[in-house]
């Protein structure tokens, strides 16, 4: 009975928690992630099932628009007369037998993987939806609790931007208390920390600190505070007051029309090059294993994603001066050879080994050209 009892737990936990779960771990990432563990169990319990649902019905959408498009059947082993009958056998206390297992298990790891993908892409979007500057001013049911976010980061209605501005960082002038008088710092708020629990600021930490330093006629100066980072702790704060800083923001309407095509090329691409995962036979393309078609299908995601970098750097050089394309070229380069034993044309140690090489020769051509080009200025 108890062996019983486990088999159910892991076929439930495997389906109708941890995809909920994972999708939660992302969706509370970041500046959120002790909202994970928020509320009751009960409540966090049925959020979680409900999630899990969520995930296999939008994985089923997404398996069914894949064999239309490339019209071939999908996990062909995987039906649900395949499940019933598995599920029928750890219902009596009983295991699959080994040419059952072998039939099924590569098309269900991947369909597992397939779901357990989804929750994480699901819960990362579902995030970035969350905090964008519309939903969180207009659509507040849709707000994390922690709120010193929304003020901290300038995702208010009152941090008015003006034409032509973006958010740059947050700026404060904090009143506090100590050894029974009052003293008051500025500096740019560069993290703060919550209590898990209630959401109340614990600390906050500065860059750039001053302390008001007052004379005798009303007048103050603002004397900098050595050290790299300033810690004040909620219980001793009076008083906030917070300043947004706004940049210039460069818009060309052509930059932004291309920005949006290659942001949608890129999206588009991501999510064919990994559907080819999960059909059976790719056209012109031929792999020994599943292994190598994920290896495959890896490695082009990687190099999709420097290529998109590259036309992001050439699209809003203002934007992204400090990256610089060489190395993405030879991430590129290296990762380019790699089809050679991916495809099985050599092995892959004596690829690595030709990819180590290559990498090293275009490393020296381009540290030797940047020193031509500083020696000539």
């Amino acid at each position: 009975m108890e062996f019983n009892i486990a088999l159910h737990t892991i076929f439930y936990i495997t389906i109708f928690i941890i995809p909920g779960t994972l999708l939660r771990r992302f969706y509370f990432s970041g500046e959120f992630n002790k909202e994970f563990s928020q509320g009751n169990l009960m409540e966090r319990f049925m959020w979680t099932i409900f999630s899990s649902i969520l995930v296999l019905l939008i994985s089923s959408l997404f398996f069914y628009f894949i064999r239309i498009i490339y019209n071939k059947e999908l996990l062909s082993a995987i039906s649900y007369d395949t499940i019933k009958e598995v599920f029928d056998l750890l219902t009596n206390n009983d295991l699959p037998t080994s040419t059952q297992f072998f039939a099924i298990y590569k098309d269900f790891l991947i369909l597992l993987f397939g779901i357990y993908f989804a929750s994480i892409l699901i819960g990362w979007a579902s995030k970035k939806i969350a905090i964008s500057r519309f939903v969180s001013s207009y659509v507040p049911v849709f707000r994390y609790k922690n709120y010193w976010y929304y003020f901290v980061r300038g995702k208010v209605k009152s941090a008015s931007k003006g034409k032509n501005k973006e958010y740059w960082y947050t700026e404060t002038d904090i009143l506090i208390q100590q050894d029974g008088s009052t003293k008051m710092y500025s500096g740019k708020i560069s993290d703060y920390y919550i209590d898990p629990n209630n959401n109340q600021l614990e600390s906050i930490f500065l860059e750039d600190t001053k302390r008001y330093k007052y004379k005798e006629d009303g007048q103050y100066e603002l004397v900098s505070i050595p050290g790299d980072v300033f810690c004040i702790p909620y219980n001793r704060i009076l008083n906030i007051n917070l300043t947004y800083v706004n940049k210039e923001k460069v818009i060309r309407i052509r930059s932004k029309v291309f920005w949006y095509i290659n942001e949608m090329f890129y999206a588009i691409a991501s999510l064919i090059l990994l559907s080819t995962l999960w059909v059976e036979d790719i056209p012109d393309f031929n792999f020994s294993s599943f292994r190598y078609k994920l290896f495959f299908t890896l490695n082009s995601w990687l190099i999709l994603g420097m290529i998109r970098n590259i036309f992001r750097k050439y699209i809003f050089p203002e934007v992204y001066k400090k990256e610089t394309v060489r190395p993405l070229f030879l991430s590129i380069v290296f990762s380019i050879i790699q089809y050679i034993w991916i495809f099985d044309f050599y092995g892959f140690w004596l690829t690595f080994l030709i990819s180590i090489l290559i990498f090293i020769f275009l490393a020296n051509i381009f540290i030797q050209t940047k020193k031509a080009i500083d020696n000539s200025k």
